[in-house]
């Protein structure tokens, strides 16, 4: 038997998907033509939301030749029950380590 999976987690990472496809979706549930993006129980939110920024805003991945405009493409996405613990995020514009730029999130924990 696999061991049990905790309710509650944290998962962050360069998911090469940008909000609003399908994938996105998939994670954080569909958005109602009414209500926006309803967050149940057992989707994740998008942290970057969670800490007051527009879905659509912020880019994490610049123009390249493969990709002809800017995306976010780097997630932090918090199950639905530490949602309300998210203070703020941010995308850190002057990192230079990678091609992509990373995502802060800051937690009441």
């Amino acid at each position: 038997m696999p061991p049990r999976m905790p309710q509650n987690a944290i998962l962050c990472g360069d998911f090469n998907l940008e909000p609003g496809g399908p994938e996105y979706d998939a994670l954080v549930g569909p958005k109602d033509r009414i209500y926006g993006r309803v967050p149940y129980i057992d989707n994740f939110v998008d942290a970057w939301v969670a800490g007051g920024n527009r879905e659509e805003e912020g880019i994490t991945f610049q123009k390249s030749p493969e990709y002809n405009h800017e995306h976010r493409l780097d997630y932090c996405l918090v199950s639905s029950e530490l949602a309300d613990r998210v203070k703020k995020a941010w995308i850190d514009e002057l990192a230079d380590g990678s091609d992509h730029q990373p995502v802060w999130v800051e937690m009441e924990i």
